[in-house]
């Protein structure tokens, strides 16, 4: 996972058949935040036909992913925005891409291959750094059972040779095992 490193909105502009797309980056940590800033590139943009966007929080399996066409046709600004920043696995960030039409109607590939452009043109522009995810865990453990019994008996047991010196069983008065030994210096293990 990668966040964006730059400190503010970095933006690029690229002209495509007379269209002039402004993308514009910025690192946000909140839902409430793009819109702060998506509001504020509205603001400034008062002659553009279209303002799409998408952003990405979180990661893994809290990732909230966003966008928006904001009507182009469906599926054609928005989501190339969103695959630019998940294609390089970007986390909390947001592009925008202002579009200011130039006379020629580009398609729905044009739309795709000029909105995703710039949305990639906008990631290169900027400082990526990887995020290192940490979380806090705290492990309790109880036990059911009393220590002795989980634990290898270490006591001596009296010896068990018979006569024939053939191994004789030894049972442990600490634990419901039986070993066969030559020598009483342990029952179990």
């Amino acid at each position: 996972m990668l966040i964006l490193e730059s400190t503010g909105p970095v933006v690029v502009e690229t002209v495509i058949k007379k269209s002039r797309f402004i993308a514009t980056a910025v690192g946000i940590s909140a839902p409430e935040e793009f819109a702060d800033f998506h509001a504020e590139i509205v603001a400034g943009a008062p002659g553009a036909r279209h303002v799409c966007w998408a952003y990405t929080l979180g990661s893994g399996p809290h990732l909230v992913a966003r966008s928006s066409d904001d009507g182009e046709p469906g599926g054609t600004a928005g989501p190339p925005i969103l695959a630019a920043l998940q294609s390089r696995q970007v986390a909390n960030a947001a592009i925008t891409v202002v579009r200011y039409f130039g006379g020629v109607k580009l398609g729905a590939g044009g739309l795709i291959r000029a909105y995703g452009g710039s949305a990639n043109a906008v990631l290169d522009a900027t400082l990526l750094r990887a995020a290192i995810a940490t979380a806090v865990l705290t492990i309790e453990a109880r036990s059911t059972t009393p220590a002795d019994s989980r634990a290898p008996c270490m006591r001596s047991v009296p010896s068990a040779r018979s006569t024939t010196r053939r191994a004789a069983s030894v049972s442990c008065s600490r634990c419901p095992r039986t070993t066969k030994r030559w020598s009483g210096t342990g029952c179990c293990r």
